[in-house]
């Protein structure tokens, strides 16, 4: 047979029918090849059209483009594709309490969480965060910050003021910025039962503003339950409203009690076991946002249900 050398990448000469890599070989003279292992007719051969073939779909509309799609779309001459625009997400932390979390919290105050683990939840549910300094507890300061975020966002996320306490205003904030106002005020869901969601027209575009509880914990599992598949609808992701994360199977390693009537959001941690993947229950106040950084993600409970128990297969819903 014949042999002649080939770069990586490189035209095959015509007549060869099989590449050979260089560490399979031996030249015991400038005339003469071994190779030291069986080759099959076209191994390490790619032909015309193996990778992709005219007129192949390479990616779907409402695909996120990932690295490897950008690699796809240059190795076919693709330079230049019509993408949508990353939504703009207003944060507007609220309350007399809270302090910015350089200062050091005197007594009946704490630092300004949820600003922040907001934002980087919006950038990794692939929306662009717009954050606003802490807002005393006063109507008119919180209306008129709120009327802003709504003229330049596509959607607005209030956290804190979502109760029925005294100075809790932010119902009465959305409500004042025109119809349809309030749609929703509390949920069947813990945690997070004070949430509100609003839609406020402005030039013609629908705005969702959502009113997201101040325990640290209620905002984050609000946010990826609610808010994070809405950053990726408007993102132009083609996915149901419900399907905001990745999931997985896991059995739950305990019993887990829940109220009939509403739908618990049970924060988990996973470890694979000797039979599979466990999925151990992190309990606590909505206030320790420790439960969160310990968390991978959360089970759901059923309205319907009054708990699980131990060995149930449960869905886990990646963080």
């Amino acid at each position: 047979g014949e042999a002649a050398r080939i770069l990586t990448g490189g035209m095959v000469p015509e007549g060869a029918d099989a590449v050979v890599m260089e560490e399979f070989t031996t030249a015991p003279d400038a005339e003469t090849l071994e190779v030291r292992r069986p080759t099959a007719v076209g191994e390490n051969i790619l032909g015309v059209g193996d990778d992709l073939k005219k007129d192949e779909l390479i990616l779907r509309a409402g695909a996120r483009l990932r690295s490897q799609d950008v690699g796809a779309l240059a190795g076919v001459g693709v330079t230049s594709v019509e993408v949508h625009r990353r939504p703009r997400v207003a944060i507007l932390p609220t309350g007399d309490e809270l302090v910015d979390p350089r200062e050091t919290p005197r007594a009946g105050q704490v630092r300004d969480i949820n600003r922040f683990s907001l934002a980087a939840g919006v950038v990794e549910a692939g929306g662009v965060p717009e954050t606003e300094d802490i807002l005393p507890d006063d109507l008119g300061v919180i209306k008129e910050r709120l009327g802003r975020a709504v003229s330049q966002a596509d959607v607005v996320l209030i956290s804190g003021g979502s109760s029925m306490g005294l100075r809790d205003y932010t119902v009465e904030a959305i409500d004042s910025l025109g119809e349809p106002g309030v749609l929703v005020h509390g949920i069947s869901i813990k945690p997070g039962k004070p949430t509100i969601i609003g839609r406020v027209v402005r030039d013609g575009e629908d705005k969702a503003v959502i009113g997201i509880p101040g325990h640290p914990v209620s905002a984050l599992m609000i946010f990826h339950a609610f808010v994070r598949p809405i950053i990726g609808q408007l993102s132009g992701e083609v996915t149901r409203i419900d399907a905001g994360t990745e999931s997985l199977a896991a059995t739950l390693s305990r019993n887990v009690a829940s109220a009939p009537g509403r739908e618990d959001l049970v924060r988990v941690e996973l470890e694979e076991g000797e039979n599979g993947r466990v999925a151990h229950p992190l309990m606590g106040n909505s206030a320790m946002i420790s439960t969160m950084t310990k968390a991978d993600g959360y089970i759901t409970i059923p309205l319907e249900a009054e708990g699980l128990r131990e060995g149930a297969q449960v869905r886990v819903h990646l963080y």
